[in-house]
Order: structure tokens, then sequence, then C-alpha cells
């Protein structure tokens, strides 16, 4: 008999790590587990969580990372 095992939620107390695949996206990682992504779209930027769940819209990017970090 196999036991079913699922992988461990990343660690919330590490860093966010932020790369930017192209012009106005940010991707969030965290212990190499995706969090979520900024999108600058119609002159606002759009957070999106792991499930692509909106989380908001945000005037300034350091208000739209902020909302992923916390």
């Amino acid at each position: 008999m196999h036991a079913l095992t699922t992988p461990a939620a990343a660690d919330p107390t590490e860093d966010v790590t932020w790369t930017t695949p192209e012009s106005r996206l940010w991707v969030a990682t965290r212990a190499s587990s995706f969090v979520g992504l900024i999108e600058f779209t119609e002159n606002h930027f759009l957070v999106t969580d792991s499930t692509r769940t909106v989380i908001g819209t945000f005037a300034g990017l350091a208000q739209a990372k902020a909302a992923l970090e916390g």
C-alpha cells in the first residue's frame, strides 16, 4: 500500500523572489513555489494569486507587490 502525499507549502517567512519574463509582467515565487503574478494593463497593476484568483488592482507596482508578499 502506498501513502498519498501532497507537496509541502512554501514557507511564508521566506522572501518573495520577483522575475520579469516580459514587459509589463512580474512573477512572484517563494521557495520555488509560484505565488502569483502582476500584469500592467489598462493603466493599472492587476494582481492574481497562484490559482489566478484576482486579488485586486493597484495604481502602483509597490502596492501590487505588497499585496502578494503579505
